[in-house]
Formats: structure tokens, C-alpha cells, sequence
């Protein structure tokens, strides 16, 4: 996740800046103070909380495709997993969606599908369906991570004119980022600090916030797992 936050913000730096600072010269390495001029991005912390009630995200269930061979008689079958309504999707014959209720209706007490014209006998039926069990609990975890972008330059008036390109790039490139997933990013300081290892050069960094969230999947067990203990008096 971090890897792919990465890389947005590095391909939208050397996007912005292509006119100011060359692309090898903007990278996730430490400033190298033998260039011209340099940007370094950095993660330098970050927090994690899960998004909503208890970070629940929504329940995954197994999804089957049932085969069905027509008679060309018989309109009502019996699906062989208990469906959960609604349908995915019905075809008849493969290839050809069918529309609830126009072509065919699903009763979920009898687990029964039935068409209103008996599918043509050799052109089988295909039925996409969630099954009636959960396979997989999803959890939402938002990211809250700290980035460091230092800037150095040989001239500092190139530096600060630096500073202030990237700070118009991101937010140029905001709806871009969101795309890839990065839903906030904002500037929340700026400092002028000491080049390290040299009292006498000077960077400029800028810490900006950018927020992003992953969903995981939790695997639930099957019902004939989960053994209820007896209690003793």
C-alpha cells in the first residue's frame, strides 16, 4: 500500500516539475547535495484505524455459476446452492442475459428459478448466484501517513521557488491522486533546516498529510466449525 502511494506522488512530482528538476533527480532516496538541485520523498510515520463500526466493511459471499441442461419442457428449476436474491445474472441461451421479471422469476422459500417460455432443449442455462454464506468479513483500514519532501538547491532562491512549485503541483494533481487511490493530501508544515552533515547548507522541507484506505478480507469459518461449549453448574 505504502509502495503504491509511493509511486503516485513520485510520478505526479516528476510530472509537475519536469520543466524544474530533472526526473532522476526526484526520488525516494536522501538528497544528494552533489546535484544542481534535489527533491527526496520520504514516509516518515504513520497511523492506522479501522472505518466504521468496528472497521466492518461489508460481508463477501461465495459466488457460483450453475450449468443447467433444458428439456425443453420443464420452465421451473431447482438451483443446487441455496441462492441469496437477488440474482447475479441468468442466461439463456449462454450468452444471452435474461431480465427478473420479464423472462424468468426467482423464488428464494423454494430456491426455485422459473421461465415464463421453457428454455429451447440443447442450449444451456447459465445461473450466477451468491451463495446463502458468508466466506469473508471485509474491514476498512485508513492510513494516515506523514511525507517528507526536502528540497535542496545549490542557489537557495532556486530552492524556495522549488518549494512552492510543489506545493502548486500536488494541488494541481489532487483529482489524478484520488484516482489512485489517495483520498487527502495537504501541506501541514514547512521548515528550513540544515543540510545534514553541513551547518552551513540549507533545505527547505515541507511534511504533508495524505490519508488512503486497503480493505481486507477475513476469512469467516464454515458453521460446522464453531463448536458452542457446554456449561457446567
Amino acid at each position: 500500500m505504502i509502495e503504491n502511494v509511493n509511486r503516485a506522488l513520485l510520478e505526479s512530482l516528476r510530472k509537475g516539475l519536469s520543466g524544474k528538476v530533472p526526473p532522476e533527480c526526484i526520488s525516494l532516496e536522501a538528497v544528494d547535495p552533489a546535484k544542481e538541485k534535489y527533491i527526496s520523498l520520504m514516509n516518515t510515520d504513520f497511523t492506522v484505524e479501522e472505518v466504521g463500526i468496528g472497521g466492518v466493511g461489508g460481508i463477501k459471499s461465495e459466488e457460483m455459476v450453475e450449468k443447467i441442461e433444458p428439456d425443453g419442457v420443464c420452465s421451473d428449476f431447482h438451483l443446487s446452492g441455496q441462492a441469496v436474491q437477488p440474482i447475479i445474472n441468468v442466461e439463456s441461451p449462454a450468452g444471452t442475459s435474461l431480465v427478473e421479471p420479464n423472462d424468468y422469476k426467482f423464488d428464494h422459500s423454494t430456491n426455485m428459478i422459473s421461465f415464463r417460455v421453457p428454455p429451447t432443449i440443447g442450449k444451456s442455462i447459465l445461473v450466477r448466484y451468491h451463495l446463502a454464506r458468508s466466506i469473508a468479513e471485509i474491514k476498512t483500514l485508513k492510513f494516515a501517513l506523514i511525507y517528507s519532501m526536502t528540497i535542496w538547491a545549490k542557489d537557495p532562491l532556486e530552492r524556495d521557488e522549488i518549494a512552492m512549485e510543489i506545493i502548486k503541483t500536488v494541488y494541481s494533481q489532487i483529482s489524478s491522486l484520488d484516482k489512485q487511490g489517495i483520498s487527502m493530501i495537504k501541506p501541514i508544515k514547512g521548515i528550513l533546516a540544515s543540510l545534514p552533515g553541513d551547518k552551513i547548507k540549507k533545505i527547505r522541507v515541507i511534511d504533508y498529510l495524505v490519508e488512503t484506505e486497503i480493505q481486507i478480507e477475513l476469512p469467516m469459518p464454515s458453521i460446522d466449525s464453531i463448536q458452542i461449549g457446554k456449561l457446567e453448574n
